[in-house]
């Protein structure tokens, strides 16, 4: 069924070049990945969750958010709670069918192991080393989905330098680079 007319905080999956507010799939397999398309007009603190599922006995379904690395079992029927600022997120929620913990090494975490990516506390900067490519973007996002710091375009070496981050609460926080080669790496760091 397609979206006709999107509200000011609405979600939807898209189908080629058209917005869904429902789909049929033919069969759901471990590996399949359904994008979320979120759409917020302020910072909003939001909720998602299941209230219905149809011919899915015994399978897994979870909400992945790419921007914190979390995996949401949606068969809870608990909701998901987030907090976003004002746009349209293509890239951050799906619905998947197995957890993190089942996925295979992907090519990001074969780069990812040898990257070292930190935050040292004394001198308020975020250190990336031993990544080779640069960066088309880089930012810092709380664990609430909120983004604190947000970089442009970043070389190898400005970020083995360190990033200057000042003014950030203890917590735990995920760092998104996304690459001159649009390879996207995340990782978790703790601020303590």
């Amino acid at each position: 069924a397609k979206l006709f007319d999107a509200k000011s905080e609405d979600m939807y999956t898209m189908w080629e070049d058209q917005k869904m507010i429902a789909q049929a799939y033919p069969q759901i397999t471990v590996g399949m990945e359904i994008p979320l398309v979120i759409k917020t007009t302020g910072e909003n603190s939001l909720e998602i969750s299941a209230t219905e599922f149809t011919n899915l006995e015994n399978q897994e379904v979870y909400l992945k958010d790419s921007y914190t690395d979390t995996y949401f079992d949606l068969t809870t029927g608990d909701a998901y709670s987030f907090t976003s600022e004002a746009g349209e997120y293509t890239d951050r929620f799906s619905i998947v069918f197995q957890s993190n913990s089942n996925e295979s090494l992907s090519e990001e975490d074969v780069i990812l192991n040898d990257t070292l990516i930190y935050y040292n506390i004394k001198s308020d900067k975020l250190f990336i080393k031993g990544l080779t490519e640069n960066a088309k973007r880089l930012s810092l996002t709380d664990m609430s989905g909120k983004t604190v710091y947000q970089f442009g375009e970043l070389s190898a070496s400005q970020m083995a330098d360190g990033l200057s981050i000042t003014n950030i609460s203890s917590g735990i926080y995920m760092v998104s680079v996304q690459t001159d080669t649009n390879r996207i790496i995340n990782k978790k760091v703790i601020v303590d």
